[in-house]
C-alpha cells in the first residue's frame, strides 16, 4: 500500500477491513479505506473495524448503530454494482448452464458438473 501509494482502498470483506484497522494501529501513516457490509444483517466483529466509512444496505443503520458502530461513518446506500453488469444481466440467456454460469469463477469445480438448465433449478 505504501510503496504503491494508494489513496483509498475498498474492502468488501471483514477480514480486509480488520486486517486495515490493525495496520492503523500500528503504523505512524494511515491508510483509508472504505469498508462495504455486503450482508443483510451487520456480521460478527465488524464493530472491530475502524473504517472512514462503512457502506451498509439501506434500513440497517438501527442494526450497525445497536453493533456499536459510529453513526457518522455510515453511508447506507446500498451494495455499489457497476451499470456493467446491469446492462449485462438483462441479456443473459434463459438457457444458460450452472457449468456456463460458474465456468470461470475461482469458486467453480469443473470435474463433475453436469449442464443443468436454468429451467430446472
Amino acid at each position: 500500500i505504501k510503496e504503491n501509494k494508494i489513496d483509498l482502498v475498498i474492502a468488501t470483506h471483514l477480514f480486509p477491513a480488520l486486517t486495515l484497522t490493525a495496520i492503523n494501529k500500528q503504523d505512524n501513516r494511515k491508510v483509508n479505506f472504505i469498508a462495504v457490509a455486503t450482508d443483510y444483517e451487520p456480521c460478527p466483529f465488524f464493530e472491530e473495524t475502524k473504517p472512514d466509512y462503512m457502506v451498509i444496505q439501506k434500513g440497517l443503520e438501527e442494526k450497525f448503530k445497536k453493533k456499536g458502530i459510529i453513526p457518522s461513518i455510515l453511508l447506507p446506500t446500498g451494495i455499489p454494482v457497476s451499470s456493467r453488469f446491469i446492462n449485462e444481466a438483462k441479456n443473459i440467456k434463459k438457457d444458460i448452464t450452472l457449468y456456463e454460469l460458474f465456468y470461470n469463477s475461482r469458486y467453480s469445480w469443473r470435474r463433475g458438473w453436469k449442464k443443468v438448465k436454468r429451467n430446472n433449478l
